[in-house]
């Protein structure tokens, strides 16, 4: 399964994203906890990260997306996943729609909760 948590920051998404990930045997993906773990381990996305949190900056689209498209490369969601909302919308349309397409996933089913 492929799940999406949707709603805007604040609202409490993190811990219902957890426990339901842990009921579903998935895992959840946070962009937050993937830009820490980029920033801890100082690789490059992690390094454009950090640069424009230190200049107060919104990150773009564009790294957000390479954030997640690393993080689902890796085996563990072979059985799905739990993303929380991007912050755009427009963007968030079209990372799903790419998404969408069918590739070593079994799945293309998308299940999604508004918040």
């Amino acid at each position: 399964m492929r799940a999406l948590l949707i709603g805007p920051p604040g609202t409490g998404k993190g811990t219902p994203a957890v426990r339901l990930a842990a009921h579903l045997s998935i895992p959840h993906i946070s962009t937050g906890d993937l830009f820490r773990e980029h920033i801890d381990q100082d690789t490059q996305l992690g390094q454009n990260t950090h640069t424009h949190i230190r200049a107060g900056l919104l990150l773009p689209d564009e790294v957000t997306t390479a954030v997640i498209k690393e993080r689902l490369a890796r085996p563990d969601i072979e059985r799905g996943f739990l993303l929380l909302n991007l912050r755009t919308q427009e963007h968030l349309v079209g990372f799903l729609r790419e998404l969408g397409e069918p590739r070593r996933r079994s799945s293309t089913n998308w299940s999604s909760w508004t918040i």
